[in-house]
């Protein structure tokens, strides 16, 4: 009996502090952030909640962006936007998310390199429209730009106005009169 309470009398264990928010405080600031009101989330990050869900989906199958032990791909995201969107700098987005400078960028490097390692699913190349178009939005332009056409009429050359003899004269003149007037 002695001896057990000696044993619960000897381990006096210190309560050690911890001075980190931990998991829970950050899901509260994403949740706050981007899942508490649409109106929000387009505020601050530029994009509704659909949008930035199916971007997290993309970005977690397509991308190649995993899931940290800390950080989740939609915390990678509503950092990158965040910063994008607003060009806050390194150290205020640290302080709003409440991470490391490092963290937060090392976070919008692998972000960024993902998105555009999607490049091919995000952006989609433009079809051109056919000279047979019937679309009356298309006849106004029919005339402007290079002609994809195999035609051998030759394109219409610009003229500048170079400078002459007469403008030389008239600013020169205009400059002696300033300076006059300025003495």
């Amino acid at each position: 009996m002695v001896q057990m309470f000696r044993i619960i009398t000897s381990r006096r264990r210190r309560v050690e502090r911890t001075y980190t928010l931990g998991y829970d405080r950050h899901r509260d600031v994403i949740n706050g952030l981007v899942y508490k009101s649409n109106k929000k989330c387009y505020k601050m990050l530029r994009m509704d909640r659909r949008r930035f869900s199916k971007l997290c989906c993309m970005l977690h199958e397509h991308g190649n962006l995993k899931d940290k032990r800390c950080i989740l791909v939609d915390e990678h995201l509503a950092i990158t936007f965040h910063i994008l969107g607003h060009n806050i700098r390194n150290r205020i987005i640290s302080v709003w998310f409440q991470r490391s400078g490092d963290t937060v960028s090392y976070v919008f490097r692998r972000t960024v390199r993902a998105i555009i390692r999607m490049r091919h699913l995000l952006l989609a190349r433009p079809t051109p429209i056919s000279s047979e178009s019937t679309d009356f939005r298309w006849k106004y332009f029919s005339e402007l730009g290079a002609d994809d056409d195999a035609s051998n009429e030759e394109p219409e050359v610009i003229n500048t106005v170079g400078p002459t003899d007469a403008w030389t004269m008239f600013r020169n003149n205009l400059a002696m009169e300033m300076w006059d007037n300025y003495n």
